[in-house]
């Protein structure tokens, strides 16, 4: 599937022991980005890019709630607006 405009498809992932989430998120939070759109088109014709890319882990606190028996390995189609932030992992 090739997501259009802004949309995101993420798939929900388990966070690991190497990821530190500064933040009291639940871990059902967590996604995976599977495929990310062109971007938003402007209405000059140009597109807006995307801050996010494909194998990156986001925090997405809306789409969870909004689909909570979400279950690891389903994966949903959400907008680039749902996403609340890229986890980071520190180096060592």
């Amino acid at each position: 599937m090739i997501p259009l405009d802004n949309r995101v498809l993420v798939q929900r992932c388990k966070p690991e022991a190497s990821v530190i989430v500064l933040t009291d998120a639940d871990p059902n939070q967590l996604a995976v980005v599977v495929a990310a759109g062109p971007g938003l088109l402007r209405a000059n014709g140009s597109r807006r890019p995307m801050g996010v890319k494909v194998g990156d882990v986001v925090l997405i606190p809306g789409a969870a709630n909004q689909f909570p028996d979400w279950s690891e390995g389903e994966r949903i189609l959400i907008t680039e607006d749902d996403i609340a932030g890229i986890v980071t992992q520190e180096a060592n």
